[in-house]
């Protein structure tokens, strides 16, 4: 039977006439009829049918979007973390090489600190300069509260800068390079321990976490040099 040939009977709808007659364990198509479906089923369905479940570990599994149950962005912070720390946890229980999932781990620890750091200052600055929103977070503080932010919270937040300044080195494994108009490779050789990486992390998140709300936004007459870009 030619590819194309595959699932000509079966229709476009969504339980294929096969599996109504009698069941996918029955399928003479088998692979092939799951293959069709991946590829002609769409992923968002607007229907809303066959969700139910007991709970979040029976089933159908999967992503309800509905703006009544969003995440705040202290929670949507809280995902990437954890997100992060379950691929540490997946690498330390050597379910996967750690090789193989660098670049997401990475990315997914930075954007929690990012998303964290930004609502303790408050929500209200865009852009994803980590030492520029590290200056403005020492800056509302000490302004605010005649405080110095500790300085391994900065040293943490500059250094993740100092590798990934803009959020494009762990998501594209390069860099934005002024003086070439163009992005370029990481220029770095380094090695960074996952378990140090999971514990400082955790940390750095819980500490900025616990501020959220202490900090008031910044006036127009007050605020710094404003950072740019998208949230």
């Amino acid at each position: 039977m030619a590819s194309n040939d595959i699932g000509q009977d079966h229709g476009e709808e969504d339980v294929l006439p096969c599996a109504i007659a009698g069941g996918c364990d029955d399928c003479l198509y088998g692979e092939a009829c799951e293959r069709e479906r991946a590829m002609k089923r769409p992923l968002f369905d607007r229907t809303l049918e066959n969700i139910s479940r007991e709970n979040e570990w029976s089933g159908p599994h999967g992503f309800l979007l509905d703006p009544m149950t969003y995440p705040t962005r202290p929670e949507l912070a809280r995902q990437f973390l954890d997100a992060a720390n379950q691929l540490a946890d997946a690498i330390h229980a050597k379910d996967v090489a750690d090789y193989t999932l660098a670049f997401p781990a990475l990315f997914l620890y930075r954007h929690a600190i990012e998303l964290i750091l930004k609502c303790a200052l408050g929500g209200d600055l865009s852009g994803h300069k980590l030492t520029d929103l590290a200056d403005e977070f020492a800056r509302r503080c000490c302004a605010q509260y005649g405080q110095e932010v500790p300085s391994w919270v900065t040293d943490r937040l500059k250094e993740i800068a100092n590798v990934d300044p803009n959020s494009t080195a762990f998501r594209y494994a390069e860099n934005w390079d002024k003086s070439q108009n163009a992005y370029v490779p990481i220029e770095a050789d380094f090695h960074v321990d996952l378990g140090h990486l999971r514990r400082s992390m955790t940390i750095l998140y819980e500490a900025l976490s616990g501020v959220i709300g202490k900090i008031k936004p910044a006036t127009r007459e007050k605020a710094g040099r404003p950072i740019q870009g998208a949230p």
